[in-house]
């Protein structure tokens, strides 16, 4: 028996839902990583006087709060609000849920495209947008540099390792399936009826870029994470999937996490 298709249930409000249970459950896991930790004596001494492993386990239990807000709207989304419908009526496949609804499939050739739109934004786009202002401050480049150093900048060996492969791996996967996937779907959802199909386009690029940038909580950086988030969306657009983008998330974040690590 083969799958019925319908029309998708979910939208812009499984979008919303998602990004304030991400950030409400990643402060909460945090304030309690934080007191579980070093009691309330973190909130005196702060973050400079606590050690590389608090900060670190922290950091990642912050990470995998958010997480489970933006993985979790997309699952349950993929789950009960699918675009296909068993002639049962019994839910779908998990993977074959995300795949059909919010293009979680890869190709062989989506590696090279990942690899280079990964290197063509963090090596080219990003620094030609920042390069007029950083004539006129020569303290940009560090400025720009301090959230990611901030991040994995003061690990090493096991831990460095650790935090990579959540910057590398895990939160290209997440990020894309929420933002790419949920988010900029029902963006082209939402529009396209209604401003038709370039203008359409162009807004759900524009605004699922937008929040992209905004989730990150970087004023500094917001330029650059907007216009990485638009070409991102772009390239799931046209190959309707978001394995490439995947890739170029991971190869962005893993190139960031190199230069650091060799301090280049």
């Amino acid at each position: 028996m083969t799958d019925l298709e319908r029309e998708p249930k979910w939208g812009l409000g499984d979008c919303i839902v998602g990004i304030f249970a991400g950030f409400a459950i990643s402060f909460f896991v945090q304030i309690m990583a934080i007191i579980g930790w070093s009691g309330t004596s973190f909130f005196t001494t702060g973050i400079k006087n606590v050690s590389n492993g608090e900060k670190l386990f922290v950091t990642i239990v912050g990470l995998v709060g958010l997480w489970i807000g933006l993985a979790g709207a997309v699952l349950l989304a993929s789950r009960n609000k699918s675009s296909i419908e068993k002639p049962t009526f019994e839910k779908p496949a998990l993977s074959q849920g995300l795949r059909t609804n919010f293009g979680f499939a890869f190709k062989w050739s989506d590696l090279p495209l990942g690899l280079a739109v990964g290197v063509g934004c963090q090596i080219v786009l990003v620094p030609l947008l920042y390069l007029p202002f950083i004539y006129t401050n020569k303290h940009l480049s560090s400025e720009l540099a301090k959230p990611a150093k901030a991040l994995v900048g003061s690990y090493h060996g096991f831990d460095l390792l650790l935090i990579a492969l959540f910057v590398a791996v895990g939160a290209p996967i997440v990020e894309e399936l929420f933002f790419r996937g949920l988010l900029f779907r029902s963006l082209l959802k939402t529009l396209l009826p209604k401003l038709g199909g370039a203008w359409g386009l162009v807004m759900s690029v524009l605004f699922s870029s937008l929040i992209f940038a905004l989730a990150h909580y970087e004023a500094l950086q917001f330029g650059g994470l907007a216009a990485t988030g638009a070409v991102f969306a772009v390239v799931a657009y046209k190959t309707g999937r978001i394995g490439p983008t995947i890739i170029a998330h991971a190869t962005f974040n893993g190139l960031a996490v190199v230069a650091l690590a060799l301090k280049i």
